[in-house]
């Protein structure tokens, strides 16, 4: 669903406000580093919501979800949409933090 210009504009965005190595330190953190690292995180005690898209990278699963997020208050899933729904998917990124933000208000 991406077009050429879509892409480089993109790639243009993160490499302007140097934000590509932000963007990528989770990556790394996960894949390099010690899983002992990502296993002692805290759990946030903040709402949660998940919009899980099918073709996104990882998929998790809600019961995964509510075990490890224990005030999870949303979890969707979507018909269509990946890693960069904002992008491909907008309308139902835009519905879902919506009804996020009605649930806790």
């Amino acid at each position: 669903n991406f077009g050429i210009d879509n892409i480089c504009a993109n790639v243009s965005i993160f490499w302007a406000v140097k934000s590509a190595q932000a963007s990528m330190r989770i990556y790394h953190e996960f894949y390099w580093n010690d899983l002992n690292v990502m296993r002692n995180l805290k759990v946030p005690t903040v709402p949660v919501a998940v919009s899980n898209f099918p073709h996104e990278i990882i998929h998790v699963t809600k019961f995964v979800t509510k075990s490890t997020f224990h005030n999870l208050k949303q979890f969707t899933y979507h018909s269509r949409g990946g890693h960069f729904a904002h992008i491909d998917n907008t309308e139902a990124v835009v519905e879902d933090l919506l009804s996020f933000i009605n649930k806790i208000n």
